[in-house]
């Protein structure tokens, strides 16, 4: 888990190292990247594309950039994260959470059996 730092090449780093972990339950839980300026929302679509290029089960998308992208599973706080996570637990998972220090995604940590 990583919650306090998150720019495209860290998260991308973060994936390709994560994508090499044998297990056959990997998710991910990336919640927006701040101070990217006008960048900002084409910057998140790259990191969706590249996630959809990895070998994971669940790729969970968290923040208001994500939102705009095509990610299919995107929620715009973690309060919406929480139901989710509540109703459909990631139960026998290993799971990548990552994301900028203002999306206090160490939040989630708690709902993940």
């Amino acid at each position: 888990m990583d919650a306090y730092n998150a720019n495209p090449s860290s998260t991308k780093l973060a994936l390709q190292n994560f994508n090499t972990i044998d297990h056959h339950k990997k998710v991910v839980i990336l919640g927006d990247m701040f101070e990217l300026g006008d960048t900002s929302v084409k910057e998140h679509q790259h990191i969706v594309d590249f996630c959809e290029t990895l070998e994971l089960h669940r790729l969970i998308f968290v923040g208001k950039y994500y939102t705009q992208t095509s990610a299919k599973e995107s929620y715009v706080d973690l309060t919406s994260l929480s139901k989710e996570l509540g109703s459909h637990p990631l139960k026998n998972c290993f799971v990548l959470i990552k994301g900028s220090r203002g999306m206090a995604l160490e939040k989630v940590v708690p709902l993940i059996p």
